[in-house]
C-alpha cells in the first residue's frame, strides 16, 4: 500500500511538473506574442500589403533555409543519454550554422537576383543578402534553445520570447515611422532573433564552461555517428515539412504578386499567435516529457499524447477554429479597410488552423521514437499534396480564394493522417520493435 502511495503522489508530482513547464513556457511567450498582437493594429497601418508580401517572402525563404542549417542534430540535443554527447552535439551544431551560413552568403550575393527574378519579387533583391546574417541569429537561438530545454531552464525559454518580441515589435514601429517601407519589417525581424539568443547569456555561461572541458575531435565524430539518423533522414524530412509551411508564400507571390502574398502572410501571422503562444510551449514541455518517459515508462507515452491532445482540443483548436469563421468581420475593424481579403483568407483556412493548433505540439513524437522514416514519407505526401493544390490553381486559373481553400483542405487531412501515424508508431515501440540507446 505505501509503495503504491508513494508511487501515485510521484506521478502526480511529474503531472503537476509536466503543467507547470508548460504555463511558464506559455507565460514568457504569451508576453512576447502580446507585443506583436498590439503592435500589429499600427503596422497594419504603417506598412502595405505588399510591405508584408516582401517580409512574408523574406522569412519563408529562411525558414526554408533554416531547417538544415545545423543538418537537424539540435534535436538530439535533449534526447542524448549523457551530457557529454549533448554538449558536443551543441559545438556540432555551431560549427555547422556558421559554415552553412558563409556558404548561403556567397550563394546569394551570386544568384540572389535571380532567386527574386523567379517568384516575381525585384524589390526582394535588395534584402536577400540578409538572410546569412538572420541565418546566424535564428540558428544559434535554435540550438541554445533545444539545450535550455535539456536542462529544464523553462524560465530562461520564456525570458527569450519576451526578448524576441520587444526587439522586433520595437524595431518594426520605429523604422515604421520613417517610412521605410519592407526594410522597417525585415530589419526587425533580425532584431528579434538575435535579441533571443541575448537572454540566454546566464544559460550559457554553463555550456561554456562544459564545452571547455569537454568537446574534442573525438566527441565530435561520435555525436555525428551516434545521432546520424538526424542529419540522414530528419534533414530531408525536416525540409520536406518546412517546404510545405513556407513554399505557399513564394507560390502565392509568383501566382498573384506580392499584395496577395502580404494578405496571406499577414493572415498566418495573426493567427499564428494563439498556435505560437499556448503550441510552442506545450511542445517543449512535451519533448521533455517524452524523452524521458521513453527510457523509464514507455507505455506512458501514448497517454500523454492523447492526454495533451485532449487538452488542446478543448481549450485551444475549438476556440481557433471559431474565431477564424468570423475574421471576415473583425479583421477589417482591427487592422483597416486593406486588409479585408486578409480575414477572408482566415476564414477559409478555420478548419487547417485548428488542426494544425492540434497537432503541432504533439508532431515531435516521432523524432522522440527516432522514426525519422515514417515523417519523411508524411512530408512528402504533404509537400506533394501542396504542389498539386497550387498546380490546380495555376492551370484551371483559379482566383486566390479557391487556392486558399484548396491549401486549407490540404492541410487538414494531412494533420489528421500525422495523428495516425504517429498512433501507430508509438504501439509499435511500446511491443518492442525499436530501441533507444545512446
Amino acid at each position: 500500500m505505501k509503495a503504491a502511495k508513494v508511487m501515485g503522489l510521484f506521478k502526480i508530482s511529474l503531472k503537476e511538473k509536466f503543467n507547470r513547464d508548460i504555463f511558464t513556457l506559455a507565460g514568457g511567450t504569451a508576453s512576447g506574442q502580446l507585443l506583436v498582437v498590439l503592435a500589429s493594429p499600427f503596422l497594419a497601418r504603417m506598412y502595405t500589403p505588399a510591405d508584408f508580401g516582401l517580409l512574408g517572402v523574406y522569412t519563408a525563404s529562411l525558414a526554408i533555409l533554416l531547417v538544415v542549417s545545423s543538418l537537424r542534430y539540435e534535436f538530439a540535443i535533449p534526447i542524448a543519454k549523457r551530457d557529454f554527447a549533448a554538449v558536443n552535439l551543441v559545438a556540432l551544431c555551431l560549427i555547422v550554422v556558421v559554415l552553412y551560413a558563409l556558404a548561403v552568403g556567397v550563394a546569394l550575393c551570386l544568384w540572389g537576383d535571380i532567386f527574386a527574378a523567379w517568384i516575381k519579387a525585384p524589390a526582394l533583391t535588395s534584402y536577400v543578402w540578409l538572410l546569412s546574417l538572420s541565418l546566424v541569429g535564428a540558428g544559434g537561438y535554435k540550438i541554445f534553445n533545444f539545450w535550455a530545454i535539456r536542462r529544464r531552464a523553462f524560465p530562461s525559454i520564456a525570458k527569450t520570447k519576451v526578448s524576441q518580441g520587444f526587439g522586433q515589435v520595437a524595431t518594426q514601429l520605429l523604422m515604421g515611422l520613417w517610412s521605410t517601407g519592407p526594410a522597417g519589417l525585415i530589419c526587425g525581424d533580425i532584431v528579434g532573433r538575435f535579441s533571443g539568443s541575448m537572454a540566454f547569456i546566464p544559460l550559457l555561461k554553463e555550456l561554456k564552461k562544459k564545452m571547455k572541458m569537454q568537446v574534442s575531435r573525438r566527441g565530435l565524430l561520435a555525436a555525428a555517428r551516434r545521432f546520424r539518423r538526424f542529419p540522414l533522414i530528419s534533414s530531408g524530412s525536416g525540409l520536406l515539412n518546412t517546404l510545405g509551411l513556407n513554399l505557399p508564400v513564394l507560390l502565392f507571390t509568383a501566382l498573384y504578386g506580392v499584395q496577395v502574398a502580404g494578405w496571406f502572410s499577414f493572415s498566418q501571422r495573426i493567427v499564428s499567435v494563439p498556435i505560437t503562444l499556448l503550441g510552442n510551449a506545450v511542445a517543449q514541455a512535451y519533448i521533455g516529457e517524452a524523452s524521458g518517459l521513453i527510457y523509464r515508462n514507455p507505455h506512458g507515452l501514448r497517454r500523454l499524447y492523447w492526454q495533451t491532445a485532449g487538452k488542446l482540443l478543448l481549450f485551444g483548436a475549438l476556440p481557433i477554429f471559431l474565431i477564424s469563421l468570423l475574421s471576415h468581420w473583425w479583421f477589417p475593424w482591427i487592422f483597416g479597410g486593406n486588409w479585408l481579403n486578409a480575414g477572408k483568407f482566415v476564414q477559409l483556412m478555420a478548419c487547417a488552423y485548428g488542426i494544425q493548433f492540434l497537432v503541432f505540439p504533439l508532431s515531435q513524437t516521432l523524432n522522440v521514437l527516432e522514426r525519422q522514416d515514417l515523417q519523411l514519407l508524411w512530408d512528402a505526401g504533404r509537400l506533394l499534396a501542396v504542389l498539386a493544390c497550387f498546380a490546380a490553381g495555376y492551370f484551371f486559373n483559379w482566383n486566390p480564394f479557391i487556392t486558399v481553400l484548396c491549401y486549407s483542405i490540404v492541410i487538414f487531412l494531412s494533420y489528421m493522417l500525422h495523428m495516425l501515424i504517429a498512433h501507430n508508431a508509438m504501439l509499435s515501440f511500446e511491443k518492442g520493435d525499436l530501441s533507444l540507446d545512446g
